[in-house]
C-alpha cells in the first residue's frame, strides 16, 4: 500500500468508543482524503461532587528502577527526562 496500513488501528478505536458509547465515523473524498471523527457522550460533573473528590496522596518514585523499551529514539528521550526528572533510575 502507497499509504496507511491496514485499518487494525481503526478497528481498535471504534471499539474503544463503542464500549464508552460513544461513534465513529470518516468522511472521505477521493483524491483529498479522508478525515475521521468519533463523539463521545460526557457529563459535567457538580460543584458538589466535586468538592467530594480527595485529593491524590503523593508518590515518592525516587530510586524507583525502570526499564524503557520503545522503538522509537525520541519517545525514549522525552521518557528519560521525565523519569530522570522523577530521580527514577
Amino acid at each position: 500500500r502507497k499509504y496507511g496500513g491496514t485499518g487494525l488501528g481503526l478497528a481498535i478505536c471504534k471499539q474503544i468508543i463503542d464500549l464508552m458509547g460513544g461513534e465513529i465515523g470518516i468522511d472521505s473524498e477521493e483524491g483529498k482524503g479522508s478525515q475521521f471523527w468519533f463523539r463521545l457522550p460526557f457529563t459535567k460533573q457538580s460543584s458538589a461532587t466535586i468538592a467530594q473528590l480527595k485529593p491524590r496522596q503523593e508518590v515518592n518514585l525516587k530510586d524507583v528502577r525502570i526499564l524503557i523499551v520503545d522503538d522509537n529514539v525520541t519517545n525514549c528521550k522525552i521518557l528519560t527526562y521525565q523519569l530522570t526528572a522523577w530521580q527514577m533510575y
